[in-house]
């Protein structure tokens, strides 16, 4: 407490809560996508748009031949970036896209606005 009563926090407690507010404010989801989505370059092109959308996540290469995705950031700035994911890269052909929310917190070890592919 400070001399007049009020209750003092320590800036290092005080960042970490509004660390942890923000990141509540985000939501995390796992994305599934199908098609024609390896040797396209569709992480690549799944990387540019969240940074366009300010996206943190990761995506990678699935040995059944899809590209999974968890990202991590607002609902508009999600709804967004699946909008975009679902038309791919130029010489990619997305034929599925399955969204589903993602409660293992895969995308927390991750600095805020960086996405990296796998």
């Amino acid at each position: 407490m400070t001399s007049d009563g009020e209750r003092y926090d320590h800036p290092e407690r005080m960042r970490s809560r509004e660390q942890a507010t923000k990141f509540m404010a985000e939501d995390i989801v796992k994305i599934i996508v199908s098609g024609r989505v390896q040797g396209v370059g569709f992480r690549f092109y799944c990387q540019r748009k969240a940074h366009e959308f300010g996206i943190s996540g990761w995506a990678r290469n699935c040995s059944n031949g899809t590209v999974e995705v968890r990202a991590s950031g607002t609902d508009e700035a999600l709804s967004e970036f699946v909008t975009a994911l679902k038309r791919g890269p130029k010489f990619g052909r997305v034929e599925d896209i399955s969204v589903n929310q993602s409660g293992d917190g895969s995308v927390t070890d991750i600095e805020a606005g960086a996405f990296q592919i796998r």
